[in-house]
């Protein structure tokens, strides 16, 4: 399998239905991305490294099909993501996006939607209010937790 190849293999494997759609979470261009995916255009390892974090696979796999195809979570760098209207739906000018609780909120979510339907998929727009009531979920505990931490113990009601 070549590197354009396996790119696209880890991009269906990763979800997306279309490289336009992968592009998109990346905020790249569309026509870049198609053009390392169709093979028209060499990507580099920094390119391999941003898909890999973006489609949680090996950029060594993804530039050479060594090392395993997967890349455990715990060693991936934080997530690259650039998709503005999914994320300008989690903040307003009260209280900006906190990037650290929407990526636990978005891991906390795909877990309740695989155990939910057996490993299957929810609809696009029920995904949505499961993710936005896990990040508001996670948001008041944190503030819960941070308010209640202000308060002496002798203070704090029984």
């Amino acid at each position: 399998m070549k590197p354009n190849e396996r790119l696209k293999h880890a991009r269906v494997k990763a979800g997306f239905r279309s490289a336009a759609a992968a592009a998109d979470a990346m905020g790249m261009r569309a026509s870049t991305y198609q053009a390392h995916e169709n093979g028209n255009r060499n990507f580099d390892a920094d390119d391999a490294k941003r898909y890999g974090r973006v489609f949680g696979i090996s950029p060594e796999w993804l530039l050479f099909g060594t090392k395993t195809e997967t890349t455990p979570q715990d060693s991936l760098e934080q997530p690259v993501i650039n998709a503005p209207a999914e994320l300008d739906f989690f903040s307003n000018k009260k209280r900006p996006l906190d990037l650290d609780t929407f990526l636990k909120a978005r891991t906390i979510a795909r877990e309740l939607e695989a155990e939910l339907t057996g490993g299957g998929v929810v609809s696009y727009n029920d995904y949505k209010v499961l993710l936005i009531n896990t990040y508001n979920d996670l948001l008041l505990r944190r503030d819960s937790n941070e308010n209640d931490e202000t308060v002496p113990n002798e203070d704090r009601p029984s």
